[in-house]
This record gives C-alpha cells, structure tokens and sequence, in this order.
C-alpha cells in the first residue's frame, strides 16, 4: 500500500469537498479507503496535539531557570539530554528524553539554519579515503572483504583496493597500490578517525598514529583527519564507496584470486570513469584526471612495504621453511642456510642477503606452500638439484590445477601408458 505525501494528503482534502467518493479517490491514490475517509474527515479540525499538557510543564520555572544558567553557543541549541539528566536526578522527572525535546520545540524558537560551505580542491593537492565493507566470492568461497577507496578531490578519479583486513598492514599496504593506480600521491589525504590513522582525538586536534605519520612523512603527504560524526568532510569518498557497491556491484561476480579481483576492479573503475562527469570541469572524470596527474607528486620507484614481523627461519633439508605454523618453499640452492622471513600484510616475503628470493600469499588455510620452480635449476658449488621428477609424478603433478569434472575419461589408461614409458 502506498504511503501518501503531504501534498497528496493536501490533494485528498480539497478534492473530497468536490463529492468525489472516497472510493474514487483511494482508487486514484493507490491507498485504502479508510486512508481517504481519515484525511477527510480532518479536514476542518486542527491538530489538538499541540495544545495537549506535557508532563514537563510541571517543572516550567525549574527548566527556565536550568536554560538561564546553561546558556548554549550562540546558533545552537539547548542540551537537551543534559536537562533530561537534570530533571531526573534531581526532581525524579518520569518523562522520557523526547517530552523533554517536545517541551523544547514548544517553548523555544526555531534553531537558526546553517548553511553548508563548499569548497573546492585544486588538482592534486588533496584526496580522501575510506574502508566499504562487501560480501564476494574468491576462490569458490563467500569472503568478507573490505574496499579501500581513495579518491582524489578534484577530477573525482577513485582507486578501490581489495582487502581482507583494515588493519595497520592492510591500511599501508592499500595506500601504496590506490597511489600506483592514480599515478602519484597528493599532499594531504583525508581520513575518518579510525584506529589505524589516529592515536587518539578527532577532526584538526587529532593525534596521528605513529606508524602512519611515519609513512606519509616518507611519502611526502599531510593527514588530514575529518571531524568526528561529520560524514560530509569526506563526502567526495563517501559518494565513491556507494558507487563500488551500486555502481561496479562487484558481489555479483566470482573470482579466482584477490589478484583477479583487484585487476578486474582497475579495470572497471576505469571504464565508470569515462561515464562519469567531473562536476567542476564538465568533462569525463577519466580526462580530468589525466590532467591531474601532472600535479601530483611523483609516487618513489619503491615504496615503502609494510612488515609487522621479521625473523630468521633455517631452510630444511625438503626446501621449506617455517613460518606463522605453515611451510613455505624457498630455491632448493638455499638448503641448510639462514633467510629472513618478514610478514607483509598479504605476503610472506623471503630474504637471502637482502636480496627477495621467494614470497607466497599470507595467512592462507593452507598449512604447505609449495612452488615447483623451487626445486629446479642449475648446481651450485654447495647444493645440486633435488633428483628430478620421474614420468608418472610430472603427469600426476601436471593434474594438479585440472578440475575433476574436467579429467579424462581414459585418465587411468593414461597414466597407465605413462608408467610403462608409451607416452
């Protein structure tokens, strides 16, 4: 059933005074008929409301003079839960908060309206960013994933950044690929209060967190923290976490891997770029933002990967070394030697003399990670290659990655030929 609007309420009013049937009219407004014969009948009886006694009228002088002593802001409002406070704690007032806030917008005028300032950002100075929560299939599984957007303020060109956690790790690792895709870093990047970029306090009296600060002193970027309950300070990023979940409605498709999903995502911010249109240029945000570009700071050749652990792991006889209660594969030519082990926030990275010589993906539900190519190569004085594989297993390992519905029929006969050296 329809939900009528004041002006068709305003409609129903004047039209029944013409003898048209409520029948007629509930049929031309899409509502029932008792709807029609309610608004009706009101037609000439005001609102008695108003004029009904509320429970804090008993205490009139007492609230007149708490509002004499608690004079708000000029522009603002009275408190009105701290009266509501008052008047229980102190005359046991059985009126809820909001006969207090009834007696308020009785008894007082109108609060004075504010207007909205707007302001705009010249290219690359500034940009904002914030966390989007989703629900998307990787891997054949439904995982909850966190989009990290970064928009720059004024050609409005966004990067979204896949993620499985907002941590500190997560939360660096994000910035540095949205400033690859955007092609540079601005000088100031606003955020909300969250954990992972302010220590503590809001808005321009915030205190930074420390590794942050670190980061965007290194980057060369100034973090702007967003007043607390003031959504509109980032609304330019806000507007861009509603278009990733409207706009690219990335739940409706599968993945294999968070590398595809992250791929298909450029590429789909790429082409709602080319749709939209920059409000302050009246061009494609995609063409405002090749201009942009050319203000923004140059993004440095390496930066700086986050690591929340370092340790040193001793390589196995078997290629593997151990890590957060998994096994990783490492070059077999690194047996019996000392790597340095450091866990990124979607990696774990291994080093041989500061040079990276192997990385498999984190926190996996996989407790062994193996990469083949590990195990081949050519001698060294120290260390020759594992005996290589026989026939059989390089066909049987060549199955590895083949879905069951997709083996052969004949498979048995195969590996059978394979065995006995026909194939």
């Amino acid at each position: 059933m329809a939900k009528l609007t004041q002006e068709e309420i305003v409609a129903i009013k004047q039209t029944g005074q013409k003898h048209i049937s409520n029948r007629e009219l509930a049929r031309l407004y899409g509502v029932d008929e008792s709807t029609v014969r309610y608004h009706v009948a009101r037609t000439d009886k005001p609102d008695g409301r108003r004029d009904k006694p509320q429970k804090a009228d008993d205490l009139a002088q007492v609230i007149r003079h708490w509002l004499e002593q608690n004079q708000p802001e000029p522009g603002r409002r009275p408190n009105a839960r701290a009266l509501w406070e008052y008047l229980v704690d102190g005359y046991d007032y059985p009126g809820s908060y909001r006969s207090v806030v009834r007696y308020l917008d009785r008894h007082l005028p109108p609060a004075p309206l504010r207007p909205k300032r707007r302001a705009g950002s010249p290219p690359g100075i500034q940009a904002q960013a914030d966390w989007g929560s989703f629900n998307i299939s990787v891997a054949g599984r439904l995982m909850a994933l966190c989009a990290f957007v970064l928009t720059l303020s004024h050609s409005r060109a966004f990067a979204v950044v896949w993620s499985r956690r907002t941590d500190m790790l997560s939360w660096i690792n994000c910035h540095n690929r949205a400033f690859w895709f955007l092609g540079g870093v601005p000088y100031v990047v606003r955020i909300d209060n969250l954990k992972t970029g302010v220590a503590s306090g809001a808005g321009p009296t915030a205190s930074i967190h420390p590794t942050y600060a670190a980061y965007a002193k290194e980057l060369r970027f100034v973090v702007d923290p967003s007043r607390a309950y003031t959504p509109t300070d980032k609304g330019k990023v806000e507007a861009k976490v509603k278009l990733a979940r409207r706009g690219l409605r990335p739940e409706q498709h599968e993945f294999a891997s968070m590398e595809e999903l992250n791929s298909w995502t450029d590429d789909a911010v790429s082409r709602r770029m080319r749709l939209l249109t920059n409000p302050i240029t009246g061009t494609p945000v995609y063409e405002a933002w090749q201009l942009e570009k050319q203000a923004l700071q140059i993004l440095p050749p390496f930066a700086p990967a986050p690591f929340d652990v370092v340790v040193a792991r001793q390589v196995a006889n078997d290629c593997l070394a151990s890590f957060e209660g998994r096994r990783y594969s490492v070059p077999f030519a690194l047996v019996g030697r000392v790597v340095e082990v450091r866990g990124a926030a979607e990696s774990v990275l291994f080093y041989s003399d500061g040079v990276l010589i192997a990385q498999h993906p984190r926190h996996t539900q996989r407790r062994l990670l193996i990469d083949p190519a590990h195990y081949e190569g050519a001698p060294t004085e120290k260390v020759v290659p594992p005996v290589p594989l026989g026939r059989l297993t390089r066909h049987i390992m060549n199955l590895w990655d083949m879905p069951v519905g997709k083996r052969p029929l004949d498979l048995y006969e195969q590996l059978l030929e394979v065995r006995h050296g026909s194939l």
